[in-house]
């Protein structure tokens, strides 16, 4: 229970859902500090999540599948997760790609 200035309360409420209606994801979830993909790794993460393989992947690419192997376990590195799909579900999370990917 709030005990206090109820106006000042009031004000205050009304302040903090006009700045959520300005601002209404700066409360989701992001990637930390340091661990933002780079451009070649967030283009692979789209492709990862349209469930192309590895091999498709550097065709589509055009470079070497070690590369490509070499970007994926990174990215699996930056969103703390074991799995490609694990993968797709913290980028939709993150807003990383889009959800009907």
């Amino acid at each position: 229970d709030w005990d206090g200035n109820k106006a000042w309360r009031k004000r205050l409420m009304a302040a903090v859902r006009t700045q959520a209606a300005f601002y209404p994801h700066f409360l989701e979830p992001r990637l930390a500090p340091g661990e933002e993909l780079t451009p070649t790794e967030l283009q692979i993460l789209h492709l990862l999540c349209a469930d192309k393989s590895n091999a498709e992947i550097a065709q589509i690419m055009d470079v070497k599948l070690p590369t490509v192997k070499t970007h994926v376990s990174h990215i699996l590195e930056k969103l703390d997760v074991k799995r490609r799909a694990e993968a797709k579900t913290a980028a939709k999370k993150l807003h990383l790609v889009q959800d009907d990917l």
